[in-house]
């Protein structure tokens, strides 16, 4: 069985991830011109700016593939792999009020650690918020990923055989 869920990102996290595109890579041209000219610290800046960049786009979210017992997400440049076996829960989340700790809210999705009182500390991955889902493994791990369908996907994951 291979079934995809394609990540939507939302009119926010679009206008978001443009806007700041757009402004980033501004400063990166002005960075540059001022490294040519040998401005102190401008090379620096340039590339930190571009990092930036390269480290929320190469994670950004593009789609969940559920296939071989395992769950993936998967990024631009990274997979996660959750085994079927290590999913003790999973369910439709609203995460309106958690708080970013080390992680964009908006710039290439949501994407990073995020937390609130109930769920603690999860590693997010999501495109819209409206169509997250909150995965906790049996080794404690939580995740946040949203999809086009969550409420099939979480039916899936629920109703997938018991493998021994």
């Amino acid at each position: 069985m291979r079934k995809v869920f394609d990540i939507r990102w939302s009119n926010y996290v679009k206008s978001v991830t443009s806007t700041v595109s757009a402004v980033l890579l501004v400063a990166a041209a002005v960075l540059l011109k001022l490294s040519l000219g040998y401005t102190p610290g401008a090379s620096t800046g340039l590339v930190f700016v571009l990092f930036v960049m390269a480290v929320f786009a190469s994670n950004a979210p593009l789609k969940i593939v559920l296939q071989n017992n395992i769950l993936s997400i998967k990024r631009v440049c990274f997979t996660k792999n959750i085994p079927y076996n290590e999913i003790e829960y999973i369910a439709r989340y609203n995460p309106q009020a958690d708080m970013r700790l080390c992680a964009s809210g908006g710039f290439f999705g949501y994407i990073g650690i995020f937390c609130n009182r109930q769920t603690g500390y999860y590693f997010a991955f999501m495109g819209d918020i409206s169509e997250a889902v909150f995965i906790e493994t049996t080794n404690g791990k939580r995740f946040v990923v949203s999809c086009e369908e969550p409420d099939l996907l979480v039916s899936e994951i629920r109703n997938r055989p018991v493998q021994e």
